[in-house]
């Protein structure tokens, strides 16, 4: 992974690097060290690119399952819907972080 971390930051021209850190990322997210690879992405400046491809990736695998808000149940839906509605809010205001932990919990 930091080869080609380095690789795309030394020639971001180089659109292969690119497709094969997204490649690797979204089939080795669930294994891979996340502390390493934040640390890979840090040292190439490259922190909002693994932040990009991450955000892609748990947006996949929304899409890929029925979200249904609460299981059921009123109170659950409205605990939620109020999570939902602070994600967007400061993501919003620029941090997209509560939104990505959302998705990723509720996915």
């Amino acid at each position: 992974m930091e080869i080609v971390v380095q690789g795309w930051a030394n020639n971001p021209h180089r659109s292969q690097d690119l497709e094969d850190i997204r490649a690797l990322l979204r089939a080795n997210r669930s294994t891979l060290n996340m502390a390493e690879v934040r640390e890979y992405f840090r040292l190439f400046r490259r922190e909002a690119l693994l932040e990009e491809t991450l955000s892609e990736a748990r947006v996949i695998r929304v899409r890929g399952r029925r979200f249904e808000w609460g299981r059921g149940s009123l109170a659950a839906a409205s605990e939620l819907g109020a999570r939902y509605i602070a994600a967007l809010q400061a993501a919003d205001a620029g941090d997209c972080r509560p939104l990505l932990e959302f998705l990723e919990q509720t996915a």
